[in-house]
Formats: structure tokens, C-alpha cells, sequence
């Protein structure tokens, strides 16, 4: 049994109800500050080499970029996902903390019994409340988790360079993007580009970029747009490019993943 459902009322914000009968996916980075609530069940959940277990009526925070992975779980579970876009997410973290370091995750379970409530209540009303209405709600309990502090300032040098980069990322993916043109961007040397990629993300930039394309091509999918339309608008070669690594990443050709979309609706 699985149910996922998907609503995009706020266009720095998706929600996802998921009920499904285990979980088991491959490793992989979201792009999104992701919040995870977890109503009945539990999770367990890999996030680079930690294991966390995720209990009902308890929140799992995955920081932007952070390779996870959700492993060996057989019970029914039901959650939550809500899902903030990266720029949105960062100029609001940086207004409240009045830092403009890089900040990152402290902690990522939070047990906080009113804010847990407040995060269901909030998936209760996604369906029906109107959008201004969800982005003033949204927003107040973002504040809430900020004043657990679980974020902590990273001034390391490497941050602000990934962070810099991903910049010129987000602006030229569907294009053709050279080691050389982020090093330039960064003003460091290919080297130690290639080496804080491996050392932060254990991935090349090519292959966070080939991640982000399929970030992308998800999202496009979502609003409707057809299989090759997607392909060739967020810079892969054809269909069949898109296809191997969709299902690389997702375990789901883009097929079926347009298939499934069409039964839970």
C-alpha cells in the first residue's frame, strides 16, 4: 500500500503525504531544507554515515545538500514532507540568526511535543486553506524551529565557495557547465573545487549537477510537462539521458513515475 500526494500552493514550498508499507531508497541529495514529521510508524533514516530512527509524533531535519537514505523499514508508516526552496529557506535563516555565515544543522530530531502538533496540524489544513493563509502558518513555525537552535554558523572558507557555486548552478544547469567556468566563478583552482566537492558531498560536480537535473525534471513532471519537453529543458541529451538517471536516483523510470502520479489522483 503506498499514497503519496502532492500540493505546491506556495511556490518556495511543497508538501508531500506519504503512507506506504516500508521504505527503502537508494542515496541520494535534496536540494531543499526538508521536514519530515512522522504521524504514525517510524523511519529510519541514514544521513551521510549516521543512522537516525524517527518515531511517531517526532521530526527528522535534513539540511540542504545532505546525501541520505531511507533503509530497512517493513512497518506501515505515515508522514509528512514539507519541502522549502534553497534561496527562500537561506534569506530567511540568515534574517532571524542576523548572520550571514553559512549555517547548518545542530540537530536533526526534534521532539518538541507543541511544534510536532503544530507541523500535523499544518499537514491537516494544506488541502483546503488558501495560500496566504498557509505562508503566514509555514512561516511561524519555521520561526518555532529556529528557536530550538539547531542551527550552528559554519565560517569555513569551503562552505561559502560550495555555497557560491551552487549559485551559478542553479542559474545554468540545463546548460553545459566546465569544471573550469565554476573554479573561475569560485576563484579558486579546479583542484580544490574537485577536492571540497568529494570532501563535503562525496560527489564530483558533474555528478551533483547530473542530481540537480533530476531535482529538477521531478519538479517538472509535477506541473504536467511530458517526458522529452523535461529532458531537453533541464540539459540532458535526449529521453533516454533523463531515463538513466531518473531511475538511478529515484529507482522509478520517469514512465512510471508519471504513471503513479496518475493513480493517486
Amino acid at each position: 500500500m503506498e499514497a503519496i500526494i502532492n500540493y505546491t500552493k506556495l511556490d518556495y514550498l511543497e508538501y508531500r503525504y506519504i503512507k506506504r508499507d516500508g521504505c527503502n531508497c537508494i542515496e541520494h541529495i535534496n536540494f531543499t531544507f526538508t521536514i519530515l514529521v512522522v504521524k504514525s510508524g517510524y523511519l529510519n533514516i541514514k544521513i551521510n554515515t549516521k543512522n537516525y530512527i524517527v518515531k511517531s509524533n517526532e521530526i527528522l531535519l535534513l539540511n540542504i545538500f545532505e546525501k541520505h537514505q531511507c533503509i530497512d523499514c517493513e512497518n506501515e508508516t505515515e508522514y509528512s514532507v514539507f519541502s522549502v526552496n534553497y534561496f527562500y529557506f537561506k534569506n530567511l535563516l540568515n534574517k532571524f540568526y542576523k548572520n550571514n555565515n553559512i549555517l547548518q544543522l545542530n540537530k536533526h530530531i526534534i521532539k518538541n511535543k507543541n511544534i510536532v502538533e503544530n507541523f500535523n496540524s499544518l499537514a491537516n489544513e494544506f488541502i483546503t486553506q488558501n495560500s496566504l493563509k498557509l505562508h503566514h502558518i509555514f512561516n511561524l513555525l519555521l520561526i518555532e524551529l529556529f528557536e530550538e537552535n539547531i542551527f550552528i554558523a559554519k565560517s569555513l572558507n569551503e562552505y561559502t565557495i560550495l555555497d557560491r557555486t551552487f549559485i551559478y548552478i542553479a542559474k545554468h544547469y540545463n546548460k553545459p557547465i566546465t569544471l573550469k567556468e565554476l573554479a573561475d566563478f569560485s576563484k579558486i583552482s579546479e583542484q580544490k573545487i574537485l577536492y571540497i566537492f568529494n570532501k563535503v558531498y562525496r560527489q564530483t560536480p558533474y555528478q551533483f549537477i547530473l542530481s540537480y537535473r533530476v531535482f529538477k525534471s521531478k519538479k517538472l513532471l509535477n506541473k504536467g510537462y511530458s517526458i522529452t519537453e523535461v529532458a531537453l529543458s533541464v540539459g540532458f541529451y535526449d529521453q533516454s539521458h533523463l531515463h538513466k538517471h531518473f531511475k538511478k536516483h529515484f529507482g522509478i523510470t520517469p514512465k512510471e513515475y508519471l504513471l503513479s502520479l496518475s493513480q493517486k489522483k
